[in-house]
């Protein structure tokens, strides 16, 4: 069950995640594009910032389905150990202070394997940001 569980949470969120990054996206080229000001340096620093905000509040929507697993499955009675576990378990950081029973804790591993990789993909997509930002700088695009 755990198995069944983790992989469909894994497609939920890479789901979620596909459309954030597809919107911030959308949003990036519409700004690149209304760039009046060919050397404006604010106008990288605001795409830059409002791609991460996007970003990181996606992965906080993803660790809310995480939580909201947990506490439905009956790992956790309350929100607050269940996103807090689901946070410490998709970043990676695993303190080790809040545990899930041993019933689940392979669930545990598939909430660590799916940031690792979610984190991985957005820091791709804003290595190419940044690299496209780069290249429209030099080319005195942006």
């Amino acid at each position: 069950m755990q198995v069944t569980i983790g992989i469909v949470l894994f497609l939920a969120t890479a789901i979620v995640h596909a459309i954030a990054l597809g919107l911030t996206s959308d949003i990036i080229r519409k700004q690149i594009d209304k760039v009046s000001n060919p050397r404006h340096l604010l106008r990288p620093i605001f795409i830059l910032l409002t791609t991460m905000v996007i970003i990181m509040a996606a992965h906080g929507f993803e660790v809310l389905l995480w939580a909201l697993t947990f506490v439905q499955a009956g790992v956790f009675d309350s929100m607050e150990p269940a996103f807090y576990f689901s946070l410490v378990a998709y970043t990676t950081l695993g303190f080790g202070d809040v545990i899930v029973p041993v019933e689940w804790r392979l669930l545990s591993g598939f909430a660590a394997a799916n940031g690792f990789l979610l984190f991985g993909w957005s820091t791709a997509f804003q290595v190419e940001l940044l690299r496209e930002l780069a290249e429209r700088l030099r080319a005195g695009r942006l």
